[in-house]
């Protein structure tokens, strides 16, 4: 005895440290950066409500809703969040969203029976915390989220202590005045009572006692209580206002197709997330697995138990006899053997959704799990067919709602609709409803409790329409499979005396469970666990860096510009407001209760007009009053383009994160907001820090200003003046962004398309390999290969690098690598189109290349090289060269190098071409060695190395055109202006082909003012 309660104690002390620790997971999952934009003009609120000494009527935020009633249903949230952020800034907000979304969970999680395993408890909540984190952000719903737990916990117990219903209007009424979900409230009471009911009811057919003393007393609590939290819903400061919002929001939120849902991320349904981003990307979204999973799972929790007690009923002779188990020990490892194949089942099924997880044959197994359920439904329903005609019935019909179920999740979402194994295609809603309804009836006839069921109808159903519903259906997903397999363990081991073989299973299980919460933890910690979820989070205490446009929205906000704004996106409308409102104001920000849908569909479509560039814009940004247009670079390039282009407009900011314009009037001329000069800022100050001044920004700005370009004209005429300045900048930025982090693929992948860029007339036809190498014509070429290669050896599995490796190749007629660069791009990206993977189909068919022979000759060699390259095919011409190189000692004729060491640059090989030209025979001059040597330094970025090569070709021969076209593009990149504009009065002097002249005329334009103004301060 003394044995057996040491290990009883033991075991408690166990499964006490389980739930601590699970605990521990929930909160750490809450303690992330804090990315969510509406928190801002939240906390403005509370502090406008803080400030005046009571809740807004008329909205003090926008003019575009101006003196229209703002009903502030949050208004006591925003309060708790102003106070918070007064106490400890950013970090106490995630903190507070940390903390209710942790109470929320511990509140389901008491809502079980203390005599059900706790290993059952913590294995149902596993998936389900997944899920639950997805929105732990300190917003109002994560207090929905808290009272959600908070009902269902309450009602749990009412059956046994109906006097505890009386906690539901206290709920209520603080829930009524912080969220605008608040109606989830009733609904859960009603669906509670509902179940209740329908159980007396069903009693009552059957010939049982109803009426007791105890469901008198138990339904005259329940009935008061819901007229109490019915009347709760009214107590606020809007009174009337107040209930009937939640009404008047739920078209706005659920609506399919209205203008809300298609421009609002998380109102968008998961099935419009998988078209967005294909099947096989959000298969590598945990969030998105977790949910998947979770829809297989909480049905599977229904009808796993209802068949054990069916099966249980044919032993026990009756119904009557499942409440307690009965159960021998084979039977026990039996059932628990195929509830644990049965989730792996489901675990694959979830898995094979994206091919990163699922390669060949397994990808093939998961599509057909829903299969294997209705083919083992079937199987179990002929062994027990004899036994128990019930139980077979269960097992069949339960087995095919499962596959109806996942064929049509399948369909749903997928976009594109999976086929069943005959060709036909998925389940249709009609076999689906019927199926899982007969399955409904089964389980509820066999000790299945329809508040459950309810509850995960209506959540479930919920998940499917929009993603923001994803947390809730996860906490409520947790609670109902907690209960379903809590219960059902119980009952099935109730009267089970486990062996030492259990008992040492049952420890290792909970020693697994507790080793896996534990690296939780510490994955959580180290953010290690982020890296996989296919979300942007870290492990911190602080805001989400590079998010939030507040210098942007400072300066807009600052005396002298336009009071009015149009805020693009709509999540920096919650910044301008947060620093700027009420003395200025935007046409809209992010509070959906606020503007009315014209008022939206008006913001929307200018928004569509700029980018469009459709002149319907002008009109409708001038009937607004010509507001400050604050444009977040993200999605916004094509706008910012069009007005920076725009003779009526100017830009006054740009930053990093976002760029300001204002109207060309007499009014905004006034104030102290000077044009954005991007040639001046490069000359001035290239390698500034940026703004903000945080890691990381110079990469963003870097990425901002390339975008920005590819928006603009590609007409050569107005490179010199657009384009140019802008890439100039950019390479300022990515210098910083190096310096900070020479290991960043996406830095040195957008530093490629700059060089690409630079070249001024990207319609024309570029230089090949099989043309001699012309240093103008072929240099940005080379370097945008030289940085894109740079890329692959940091990340080789970096599909933009790739993608524009393949561009670039393709340009240049380089089709066998080509090829090579687009069979690795479409084996990297899963969002490569059916049209793309088409296009490498066609030319690797197309392609044919040739085998490379040895040659020791060199003229051989040249004549095989040439052929290689007309034919297209450089990859194989490198190859030979690597062969003819090995077998020759001495260097090459000049006339083979500048053929060999010019198919190294357009390979992104300048070290090569510099070996081969270094060592070249015959070489006409010493400077023109001197200017292919430079050129190689130049695009390894190694700048003072080129520039020292090209000012030895210099002395060595004044006259050599090349040189100074090379200096003055060098200086140029530089921010050097009085050097650069010194080599172009140079180079001008000299005998200049078309291209080197036309660069330095133009190029001397733009340097004149800079140039002049430094060769005055030398004198």
């Amino acid at each position: 005895m003394r044995v057996m309660s040491r290990f009883t104690s033991a075991s408690r002390l166990i499964d006490w440290l389980l739930m601590a620790l699970l605990a521990a997971v929930a909160f750490l999952l809450g303690c992330y950066e804090m990315g969510d934009s509406d928190i801002w003009w939240h906390l403005r609120g509370g502090q406008w409500i803080l400030e005046h000494g009571r809740v807004p009527d008329l909205d003090p935020f926008t003019f575009g809703s101006a003196d229209k009633q703002w009903i502030d249903i949050h208004w006591s949230y925003e309060v708790i969040l102003a106070l918070a952020h007064r106490l400890g800034g950013v970090g106490a907000l995630v903190l507070l969203g940390a903390t209710v979304g942790t109470g929320a969970f511990l509140a389901g999680l008491t809502a079980r029976q203390k005599e059900w395993p706790a290993v059952a408890a913590v294995l149902s909540w596993l998936p389900a915390l997944v899920l639950f984190s997805f929105r732990l952000d300190p917003r109002p719903e994560i207090f929905s989220a808290l009272y959600i737990g908070c009902f269902l916990a309450v009602l749990w117990r009412v059956e046994r202590r109906p006097i505890l219903i009386w906690l539901l209007p206290i709920l209520q009424v603080l829930w009524v005045n912080t969220q605008g979900l608040f109606v989830f409230g009733p609904v859960l009471l009603a669906m509670y009572v509902s179940a209740r009911v329908t159980q007396l009811a069903w009693r009552r057919l059957r010939g049982g006692s109803v009426w007791t003393a105890d469901e008198r007393r138990c339904l005259w609590h329940l009935g008061g209580a819901c007229v109490a939290v019915a009347a709760a819903c009214f107590v606020s400061p809007y009174f009337v206002a107040a209930a009937r919002f939640p009404f008047d929001l739920f078209p706005k939120v659920a609506e399919a197709g209205n203008v809300y849902k298609q421009y609002i991320d998380e109102l968008m349904s998961p099935r419009d997330y998988v078209g967005q981003t294909t099947a096989i990307v959000a298969g590598t979204n945990w969030f998105f697995l977790a949910f998947y999973f979770l829809q297989l799972l909480v049905p599977l929790s229904f009808f796993y138990p209802a068949l054990w007690r069916a099966w249980l009923a044919s032993s026990l002779s009756g119904k009557a006899s499942v409440e307690r188990g009965a159960t021998d020990a084979n039977a026990v490892a039996a059932w628990f053997a195929g509830l644990a194949v049965v989730l792996g089942l489901l675990l694959v099924s979830t898995l094979t959704r994206s091919e990163r997880w699922a390669p060949g044959l397994i990808k093939a197994a998961g599509d057909r799990v829903a299969w294997i359920f209705l083919l083992a439904g079937v199987a179990a329903a002929l062994a027990w067919l004899r036994r128990s005609r019930a139980a077979a019935l269960v097992a069949i019909v339960t087995g095919g709602a499962m596959t109806a179920w996942m064929e049509w999740l399948q369909q749903e979402l997928l976009v594109d609709g999976r086929r069943s194994l005959d060709g036909s295609a998925s389940a249709s809603p009609a076999v689906l409803l019927l199926a899982m309804g007969a399955a409904a009836l089964l389980v509820l006839y066999w000790e299945g409790n329809l508040f459950r069921v309810l509850l995960a109808v209506a959540f479930a159903f919920l998940g499917l329409k929009a993603l923001q519903n994803w947390s809730r259906f996860g906490l409520v997903a947790g609670v109902i499979v907690a209960w379903n397999f809590g219960e059902w363990s119980y009952q099935l081991t109730a009267d089970w005396k486990p062996g030492r073989v259990s008992k040492v299973a049952r420890g290792c299980l909970r020693a697994g469970l507790a080793a896996v919460l534990t690296l939780w933890l510490a994955a959580l910690t180290t953010d290690r666990y982020y890296i996989h979820t296919g979300e942007p989070r870290h492990f911190a205490f602080r805001e989400q860096p590079l998010e939030f446009a507040h210098d942007a929205a400072l300066f807009a906000g600052q005396p002298g510009l336009p009071e009015h704004a149009l805020v693009y996106g709509l999540g920096q409308t919650g910044v301008y407001v947060y620093h700027n409102s009420p003395r200025c104001k935007p046409f809209l920000d992010g509070r959906l209760e606020m503007p009315d849908q014209k008022t939206f569909e008006k913001y929307v479509a200018i928004e569509d007009w700029l980018r469009q560039k459709d002149p319907r814009w002008e009109k409708a940004v001038s009937q607004l009053g010509n507001p400050l247009l604050l444009l977040e670079h993200t999605n916004n390039y094509a706008a910012e383009a069009l007005l920076l282009a725009h003779p009526r407009w100017r830009c006054v900011y740009f930053d990093a994160l976002a760029s300001i314009f204002i109207p060309r009037d007499s009014e905004t001329l006034a104030c102290n907001a000077p044009t954005v000069d991007f040639v001046d800022r490069h000359f001035t100050e290239p390698v500034s820090r940026p703004v903000p001044d945080v890691r990381g920004a110079a990469g963003r700005e870097q990425k901002a200003l390339f975008n920005l370009t590819a928006s603009l004209p590609r007409s050569p005429e107005l490179f010199w003046r657009d384009r140019a300045p802008l890439l100039w900048v950019a390479l300022d930025r990515a210098r910083v962004a190096l310096g900070e982090d020479p290991s960043r693929p996406d830095v040195w992948v957008l530093l490629g398309n700059c060089y690409w860029n630079l070249n001024p007339d990207l319609m024309a036809k570029p230089l090949t390999p099989a043309e001699p190498w012309i240093p103008e014509r072929g240099v940005y070429w080379a370097q945008a290969t030289y940085c894109l290669r740079q890329a692959l050896e940091l990340h080789p599995d970096n599909a933009p690098a790739w993608r524009y490796l393949f561009q670039a190749y393709g340009a240049r007629g380089m089709a066998d690598a080509q090829l090579a660069a687009g069979e690795q791009w479409i084996r990297t990206d899963p969002k490569a189109t059916a049209g793309q993977r088409a296009q490498i189909g066609e030319l690797r068919r197309a392609s044919q290349a040739p085998l490379a022979n040895k040659a020791s000759n060199p003229e051989v060699g040249l004549a095989q090289l040439a052929q290689l390259l007309r034919t297209h095919h450089p990859e194989a011409a490198g190859r030979a060269l690597q062969k003819m190189e090995l077998q020759t000692q001495d260097g090459w004729n000049w006339s083979f190098a500048e053929l060999a060491a010019g198919l190294c640059m357009h390979l992104g090989k300048p070290a090569d071409a510099r070996r081969i030209w270094q060592h070249a025979l015959n070489c006409p001059s010493e400077a023109q060695r001197h200017c292919r040597v430079a050129s190689t330094y130049w695009i390894e970025l190694n700048f003072e190395a080129a520039i020292h090569e090209f000012q030895e070709a210099q002395s060595s021969n004044p006259q050599l055109a090349e040189a100074y076209w090379g200096l003055a593009m060098i200086h140029t990149e530089l921010g050097r202006a009085a050097a650069a504009f010194e080599a172009c009065r140079q180079g001008l002097r000299l005998e200049l082909n078309e291209r080197q002249h036309g660069d330095l005329i133009a190029l001397e334009q733009v340097l004149r003012p800079y140039g002049s103004i430094h060769q005055q301060l030398s004198k």
